[in-house]
């Protein structure tokens, strides 16, 4: 499958969903560095993400995010 039939189909609402994750004010913990304040701004309507801490950007999040969310 092609990386982007992946992204066609999948949301990161559905991988938070599926982490059990939740927005607060449409924030999460950076998964790229050390974050004790929420900077990762996620927008699930256009389906990307924007940490204001660090500057990193996405469309999906990456293998790392999902070995932090199973902690």
């Amino acid at each position: 499958m092609e990386i982007s039939a992946i992204k066609e189909r999948l949301s990161l609402s559905e991988v938070l969903k599926h982490y059990n994750l939740e927005l607060k004010n449409k924030m999460l913990h950076c998964f790229y560095h050390d974050d004790k304040t929420a900077s990762l701004q996620v927008n699930l309507e256009k389906n990307f993400y924007k940490c204001h801490a660090c500057g990193k950007t996405g469309d999906l999040a990456p293998a790392r995010f999902y070995r932090v969310a199973d902690k």
